[in-house]
């Protein structure tokens, strides 16, 4: 969803027309009971310049563990370790030519 300027004509795909700022706030995921205030290019901006709100949630869900402290912690060193590994064997199965 474009916030002005272009990209805004052509994605009602039944029908050759734009989307109203009404389908545009739908997208972001604004109740339909918001209320804008504006003209219709402002509220265009409005929508377009908006962070979806249930994106947020959605966002906020995801991260809250990190900040209560339970989340599944990795030991990254084990990991770099491991990705090295093989990466190595990989490297080496090349210069061989594919044979053990």
């Amino acid at each position: 969803i474009a916030a002005g300027g272009g990209g805004t004509w052509g994605y009602h795909f039944p029908e050759p027309r734009a989307f109203t700022n009404r389908e545009r706030a739908r997208l972001q995921s604004f109740p339909d009971d918001f209320e804008f205030v504006g003209s219709t290019t402002e509220v265009r901006r409005q929508i377009g310049n908006a962070v979806p709100p249930q994106g947020v949630v959605e966002l906020a869900k995801s991260i809250l563990p990190i900040f209560s402290d339970n989340y599944e912690k990795v030991d990254l060193h084990e990991k770099l370790v491991e990705e090295k590994e093989i990466l190595f064997h990989d490297r080496l199965s090349k210069i061989r030519g594919g044979k053990q």
